[in-house]
């Protein structure tokens, strides 16, 4: 299927993906809860390369850890540096632009590892 890149922004309920194919055609566009099974069943559901995404949040580091062995690239990005200011804030429009300049390579990543905090995580939300 080749590469496939997917912005996808990220808020508390839900999470907005769009994913272009490497000539930037968009594909797909979905909306999902922003849980754990929901955003893995969506990037698992991707064919070929995926290269993945998102702005620096509240929800980076536990995204970059539940996602980051799922695709080729996971890019955590400062992205108001690189998205348009404009008047009216929409999700889609934000997915759409981080897909974009993740397949031009206009994103700079921002430092992030694993540091193993998913079992933690995972045991908080259980309590």
């Amino acid at each position: 299927m080749g590469d496939q890149y997917v912005g996808a922004d990220v808020h508390q309920a839900t999470t907005t993906f769009t994913v272009r194919d490497a000539k930037g055609k968009v594909t797909c566009r979905s909306v999902v809860r922003t849980e754990e099974e929901a955003l893995l069943s969506f990037v698992r559901s991707l064919r070929g390369q995926v290269h993945l995404t998102f702005e620096e949040s509240w929800w980076a580091q536990w995204l970059y850890e539940l996602l980051v062995g799922e695709v080729a690239e996971l890019v955590v990005c400062n992205a108001r540096r690189h998205v348009r200011q404009r008047e009216e804030k929409r999700d889609q429009i934000d997915a759409d632009e981080l897909s974009e300049r993740l397949r031009g390579g206009f994103l700079k990543p921002v430092y992030h590892r694993s540091h193993g905090t998913g079992p933690l995580r995972r045991l908080v939300v259980t309590y």
